[in-house]
């Protein structure tokens, strides 16, 4: 072996010790702090695809179709023009109910940004008449 190559493998069992490399795929898991084997990472991921639990059988106050599954309650909503009070967020949409309510109180103290904008408008137009005489 030559100087050259005898510095080279000094250098590499320095850096990378003289445990020969592991073949394979590798994954880094925040949890082990570590490089773990992909075969056995298995992820946890919170945002990821979840199974949701069987519907419970009900009677719709709709039209008093018994539903028992989720495909049935798809095509009754459709059917009828309805849908779940779930569809509009988290806590059966309690932050979509709470935001229209305010709006509806903003409108009936002409307070919305519609009416907002109808006053501005109505300055400017009276300014702008009141300029040309």
């Amino acid at each position: 072996m030559s100087d050259k190559d005898d510095a080279f493998k000094q250098g590499y069992e320095r850096i990378f010790g003289v445990k020969t490399p592991e073949r394979g795929v590798w994954v880094y898991d925040h949890a082990q702090g570590g490089l773990i084997p992909k075969h056995e990472y298995v992820p946890q991921d919170p945002d990821g695809p979840a199974i949701m639990k069987p519907l419970d059988p009900f009677i719709s106050p709709v039209d008093g179709t018994y539903i028992t599954d989720r495909a049935q309650l798809r095509k009754h909503n459709k059917a009828h023009g309805v849908t779940n009070i779930n569809d509009y967020g988290e806590n059966g949409g309690r932050a979509y109910f709470e935001r229209k309510e305010s709006d509806r109180q903003a409108t009936l103290r002409s307070n919305s940004r519609q009416a907002k904008q109808e006053r501005i408008d109505t300055i400017k137009h009276a300014l702008d008449a009141a300029t040309r005489r």
